[in-house]
Parts: structure tokens; sequence; C-alpha cells
């Protein structure tokens, strides 16, 4: 890995094949900070300022137990924008005080305090987003 400022690195990798698993990540998280990934070409610099979707994390506290699935998942994900995935531990329950949930987001995206979701057409759950 070699460094270009504060906020951009390259990588070498042992294979076309990793450079392509990574490649198609697209962007992960290293202690709470959002690298996004993409192939080296000139001008990149300019095409990472002109970036308007981006993932990030929220943290949905008291998230409901009936939502606790892949269906409620995705139900509330969409709610907020476009749901990626869960983190390990919410998807294994180990953590049930919160969701932590990572989303896609236009850069000039409106950003909720609050989501309130339907379930089963019969309760609605008002759920607090944090965004991180």
């Amino acid at each position: 890995m070699q460094a270009y400022g504060d906020t951009m690195f390259t990588f070498k990798f042992g294979s076309e094949e990793e450079k392509g698993i990574v490649l198609e990540i697209g962007s992960f998280h290293v202690a709470s900070q959002l690298f996004i990934v993409r192939p080296w070409k000139l001008f990149v610099v300019a095409e990472m300022k002109e970036m308007k979707i981006v993932p990030i994390w929220v943290i949905l506290k008291g998230y409901p137990m009936e939502l606790w699935d892949r269906k409620g998942f995705s139900k509330v994900g969409s709610t907020i924008s476009v749901q990626l995935f869960v983190d390990k531990l919410t998807e294994e329950r180990r953590r049930t005080a919160y969701a932590r949930m990572c989303i896609e987001v236009d850069t000039n995206c409106k950003f909720y305090k609050d989501v309130t979701v339907v379930f089963d057409q019969k309760k609605a759950f008002t759920i607090p987003v944090e965004y991180n």
C-alpha cells in the first residue's frame, strides 16, 4: 500500500483474482473509516470529487425484534435509502440494543433522524437513525 496525501492510497495485489474480488466489493470499512476502492486511471482524483453515491453505516437504536430478519432489514434499509448489508453482530443477533446497517446514499440526500416502518399492515415502528 502506498499513501498519496491524506485521502488516496494505491494497492498492489498478489493476483488478478484478488484484485477482482476487492474491486467487486467496491468499499469496506477499517477502524470505522470508509475505503472506496476503484481501479486506478488518470484523473481519478477529479472522479472521486464527483462521486455522488457512497456507502455509509447507520445505527438503528431500539430496533424492533419483529423486523429482525432479512425481510425486515430490507424494508427498513429501503425506507432510508438502498440497503447493502448488516454487520455480523446484527445478523447473528449478538447485539440487540441496536442494529447496524450499511446503506448506499446519494451525497445530496436528506438525512432523516428517524424512519417509520409498518409491520404486517398492523403496527408502525418509528426507529431513530444515526449516521456514521
